[in-house]
């Protein structure tokens, strides 16, 4: 049975070294994530060649059986982005970590226990 999920994930500068949310420090500020727009919406074309960038800050990526906007911004630098997840999760899952571990990036997911994406 497919897991079927509403969800936004969010990229930020995440402490390397935390396994929840709780851990960050009060004092903590995110840093600039070392990577360009074009550096993530090249690196979802890499994923899915057939992604829609019609619009340069909002990507369309959709999988089978999962259909993911990546919502990007022309800030420099770049703090942060988003990945808003419709479909089954394994699917949206796979395709999210493949891009995070390609940009060697982290997520909050308010949607896990620790509020951390977990990669597959």
């Amino acid at each position: 049975m497919l897991a079927w999920v509403s969800r936004d994930i969010f990229v930020q500068d995440i402490p390397d070294d935390i396994t929840s949310v709780e851990q960050i420090p009060d004092e903590w500020m995110p840093s600039p994530l070392g990577v360009t727009t074009q550096a993530v919406r090249d690196t979802v074309i890499r994923q899915v060649p057939h992604a829609n960038f019609d619009d340069p800050n909002l990507g369309y990526v959709s999988l089978s059986g999962a259909d993911i906007e990546v919502s990007l911004s022309d800030d420099v630098p770049l703090m942060s982005f988003a990945f808003h997840v419709r479909g089954d999760r394994s699917t949206a899952d796979r395709f999210v970590s493949e891009v995070l571990a390609s940009l060697q990036l982290r997520a909050f997911d308010p949607e896990s226990d620790s509020g951390l994406f977990e990669p597959v």
